[in-house]
């Protein structure tokens, strides 16, 4: 019987994020689940970037996508000051890639000292070979090297929350709240809807809840008269102030998700 020939699914950046996570710890590592989620919140940022890309270079009616667009497409959807950090790295990749003194058998991320390979950051830049318009050599690579820093910036604060909560592996909690505790990443996230799925929210609690009440404590005399059992009857069984109970509770439904997750399997 002939031997039905399956393709395998392009998993775009998620084989690339666990040697990325290596370069900042080589002890932690990271969840199969959370690397998955990691993966697609990196598509869904070049997506945007690739979007803007294609409607500046339409205003400006060239034929050609540059390394300039892409630029002024962050500035667009980033703050100013993650903004810069990203096109400083861009710009580093470039200037690797264009030096002169590397043989010309080596590949383009290697070139330009980069994780990432441009040939998936070029796949968004082409519309996944529905775009007409034409790519220079040195936009897929700075796009790769952009993409980089902003996944080095999310692991490395995830890294640092996983060792608070002395973890190994880097969970989906680590991830939602190592962005949530960053300003700029907060902004950009909640600006464009982005988020993990199952990483809950961030703890947060008010002062007001948190403060303990002074309460002065009664004082019951004993019946010498009483009875051993009589004494036993009269005693309450133990109660927790009021506040504790409800502040667990918040605690414990903070870490949770309010979002269903569907299983990867059936897809």
């Amino acid at each position: 019987p002939n031997k039905v020939i399956r393709k395998k699914s392009s998993r775009v950046f998620e084989t690339y994020i666990s040697k990325i996570l290596k370069t900042i710890s080589s002890s932690n590592g990271i969840t199969a689940n959370s690397k998955q989620q990691t993966n697609s919140v990196l598509s869904a940022v070049s997506k945007l970037i690739c979007e803007k890309v294609f409607i500046l270079t339409e205003i400006s009616k060239k034929k050609t996508i540059s390394d300039k667009e892409i630029r002024n497409s962050i500035k667009i959807l980033f703050p100013e000051k993650l903004a810069n950090s990203i096109i400083e790295n861009g710009d580093i990749a470039i200037d690797n890639f264009n030096n002169k003194e590397l043989s010309k058998g080596v590949s383009r991320q290697d070139k330009a000292c980069i994780i990432f390979p441009p040939s998936q950051s070029e796949k968004f830049l082409r519309n996944f070979g529905y775009s007409k318009t034409m790519v220079t050599s040195n936009a897929p690579v700075f796009l790769a090297g952009s993409l980089e820093y902003f996944a080095t910036i999310i692991l490395k604060n995830a890294v640092e929350q996983a060792r608070n909560n002395k973890r190994v592996r880097v969970t989906i909690r680590d991830l939602e709240i190592a962005v949530r505790n960053d300003e700029d990443m907060d902004m950009f996230f909640t600006m464009n809807k982005i988020c993990f799925l199952g990483g809950g929210v961030k703890p947060f609690i008010y002062h007001s809840l948190l403060k303990k009440k002074n309460r002065k404590k009664k004082v019951v005399k004993k019946s010498d008269d009483l009875t051993e059992t009589e004494t036993e009857t009269n005693k309450k069984k133990h109660r927790f102030r009021p506040g504790t109970v409800s502040i667990r509770e918040i605690k414990k439904f903070q870490k949770l998700s309010n979002s269903l997750t569907f299983a990867k399997f059936p897809f």
